[in-house]
């Protein structure tokens, strides 16, 4: 799933707790793994990911790679920031450290491409173990449905809750 959707997410959630940040944090980073449960699009990342074995970033294709994904990255704070439009510096910070929070599992696995620490090893393989992984069920009408269950799930806390 793209990072700025993960962002949205985040930031969605974790305005749900304004006066407990923390917990604002937590449901965001858990959101990202619900949301790579269910069937998703990708964009194509080739050098920068895939080649283990070359951990440069400054290749062509790396660079184009990580432009995306920085592209992707803004947006992921961008799109927030204008949806939700906070007025205060507590809410500014809510949504920021929700749509950080959103994203964080994938700036985790990145650095695990690129470092390959054993540390992050273990939060790899739980990351890609919440992935959905069959893509003979991503379909029109399955992704519709989805779709329209998240929608209406985030329509439901949201006037649950604000």
């Amino acid at each position: 799933m793209i990072l700025a959707v993960h962002g949205l997410a985040g930031s969605f959630v974790a305005r749900a707790f304004p006066s407990h940040p923390l917990w604002g944090l937590f449901f965001a980073v858990a959101s990202h793994f619900l949301l790579d449960a269910l069937p998703h699009w990708e964009y194509a990342l080739g050098n920068i990911c895939s080649d283990k074995k070359n951990r440069s970033l400054f290749s062509r294709s790396s660079l184009i790679d990580l432009a995306k994904i920085i592209l992707d990255g803004c947006f992921g704070v961008l799109l927030p920031l204008l949806l939700f439009f906070p007025h205060t510096r507590n809410e500014l910070f809510i949504v920021l450290m929700g749509s950080v929070g959103g994203m964080l599992p994938d700036v985790v696995e990145f650095l695990y491409w690129k470092l390959n620490w054993n540390i992050l090893g273990y939060f790899s393989r739980f990351h890609r173990s919440c992935h959905h992984t069959s893509r003979s069920s991503v379909t029109v009408a399955g992704l519709a449905v989805r779709c329209a269950l998240v929608v209406g799930f985030f329509s439901i806390f949201y006037f649950v809750l604000y």
